[in-house]
């Protein structure tokens, strides 16, 4: 049984990361939390710009095909 991430898995990771310490602040999350909206429509936006969107998409699609766990 695979417990590890593979190394397409962690490079993901490592690609998401720094998007996630710079534009998703707590603030951002109280606002998400507390607020009328159900998600950030900037972060939305920029996650998009970023190609993070397309992770459940398939690659015939245009997505990047991952499976649940790279999701």
């Amino acid at each position: 049984m695979q417990l590890d991430f593979s190394e397409e898995q962690k490079e993901l990771g490592a690609s998401v990361r720094p998007f996630f310490e710079k534009e998703c602040a707590s603030s951002v999350v109280r606002e998400v939390m507390c607020g009328e909206a159900p998600f950030h429509a900037g972060l939305w936006a920029k996650l998009g710009e970023q190609g993070f969107l397309a992770a459940a998409i398939p690659e015939q699609y245009g997505g990047v095909g991952a499976d649940y766990s790279g999701l």
